[in-house]
């Protein structure tokens, strides 16, 4: 796979290739940048380009500046970032890889092993366009979850309740019942993601969006009636904590 280092630190470039050439074989970097102009101007002369390593902050502008030029993105992008809450955040949401400097070489080899040739460049334009409408906005609208046709960028205020499946969460969705998407992470990853202000975890599998709830029923230990119609039980030891949120509402 031919590659692309964008990064106005010129250590941080080496790093990244000495990285590449020890831990990734399968990737070339066949150029590097060091600002948003340049890299312009590499990807124009570059005939096949698979990956970009993509810097946010540079003299002359940002990575996302970079991305906003270009007519077509027939790259994957994998974003090398300092540590920052909500740009990471921005990611996860966006469901974009973002390595944290200095890159650890695990972390590297599993981000370039989801850029196989059968998923190369898969819903990376919308990736970029959800990524860029959450980190330019300052806030988290949208969140990229898979769903039987591939990917699809869902508002966050219509999930009406999220539930753990091994690994991943079953996603349900205020739209065209009954929806169901799946994201790639585990419930309690999500929990750290979604806003606190909305959502809830009532139970070790579930968490539920506040503003969904059509009913709290009492007996039986106490459950919630969704707008999908679904029951979801309370656990007992999240019963005040609820209770206490829902006063506010």
């Amino acid at each position: 796979m031919k590659a692309l280092i964008v990064d106005d630190e010129k250590e941080s470039r080496a790093i990244l290739q000495h990285t590449l050439a020890m831990f990734c074989p399968q990737v070339e970097v066949v150029s590097e940048a060091q600002n948003v102009h340049e890299a312009l101007q590499k990807v124009q002369q570059t005939e096949v380009l698979d990956i970009v390593f993509l810097d946010i902050q540079m003299p002359d502008g940002t990575g996302f500046d970079f991305l906003k030029k270009l007519s077509k993105i027939n790259f994957e992008v994998i974003f090398t970032t300092a540590y920052d809450q909500f740009s990471l955040k921005a990611f996860e949401y966006s469901a974009i890889d973002y390595l944290l400097k200095p890159i650890d070489p695990e972390l590297l080899v599993k981000a370039v092993n989801k850029v196989s040739p059968r998923n190369l460049n898969r819903f990376i334009e919308q990736k970029v366009a959800a990524l860029m409408e959450n980190y330019t906005q300052n806030s988290f609208k949208k969140i990229g979850v898979l769903t039987p046709d591939g990917m699809e960028f869902i508002e966050i205020q219509k999930i009406i309740r999220c539930e753990a499946n091994d690994n991943y969460t079953n996603i349900f969705i205020a739209e065209n019942f009954p929806k169901k998407a799946l994201l790639n992470k585990t419930l309690s990853a999500l929990e750290e993601l979604l806003p606190q202000n909305m959502f809830f975890k009532i139970h070790k599998s579930h968490i539920i969006n506040l503003h969904r709830i059509s009913k709290f029923i009492k007996e039986d230990g106490g459950f919630l009636l969704m707008e999908d119609g679904n029951e979801i039980p309370i656990a007992r030891r999240r019963k005040d904590a609820l209770i206490k949120r829902l006063e506010v509402f």
